[in-house]
């Protein structure tokens, strides 16, 4: 996926200060990790943050990578790059070289750490004006890598429900489901 990804304002909540933060250590930084459980919302977060940024992005979904050779593939592709055999970290790196300024989203790196590791300093070797968004479960212990962990959505103070990020994403994702939720009343 190439250019900005737009992701929905409305599907973005409570992150602004991590979004800030990103947007921070991306201009200062060409490697940052975003690290946190599955569900905390790296994902959407690393999306939102490659939206904002000033430099084209590129998207690659590593999830179902499962080797060095996956990980070539799923960013060649991302890239537009015919994909013949197995791609290799200098074919992609010069790919990436080729496209001068730009970001890459390498999203869920935590099932290949180790050759996902060894792709990114390749790919910064090879691309000097590459940028790299990393979400992960674990630390890829590149050299210059930058870790942003994040942490869970604030949760209400006392007994009211509203008022806080954890609440909102509860309450409007529970009215997908039922549209007359209402955080307040008692279930029946």
């Amino acid at each position: 996926m190439l250019g900005h990804v737009n992701i929905d304002d409305t599907d973005f909540i409570g992150r602004d200060a991590d979004l800030s933060r990103l947007s921070e250590l991306l201009e200062g930084h060409r490697l940052v990790t975003v690290l946190g459980p599955a569900g905390m919302g790296k994902t959407r977060l690393a999306m939102r943050a490659a939206d904002l940024m000033r430099w084209p992005a590129v998207v690659a979904d590593l999830s179902h990578a499962t080797s060095a050779d996956g990980i070539c593939a799923a960013v060649a592709a991302s890239l537009g790059q015919p994909v013949e055999g197995a791609p290799g970290f200098d074919v992609v790196g010069a790919a990436l070289a080729a496209r001068g300024p730009c970001l890459l989203v390498a999203d869920n790196l935590e099932q290949v750490t180790a050759p996902g590791a060894a792709a990114v300093a390749a790919w910064l070797g090879a691309a000097p004006e590459l940028r790299l968004l990393v979400t992960s479960r674990e630390r890829l212990g590149v050299r210059g890598e930058i870790l942003h962990e994040l942490g869970p959505l604030g949760v209400p103070a006392g007994d009211d429900p509203r008022g806080s990020d954890a609440a909102e994403l509860f309450t409007r994702r529970a009215r997908e489901v039922r549209p007359d939720f209402d955080p307040l009343q008692d279930p029946a």
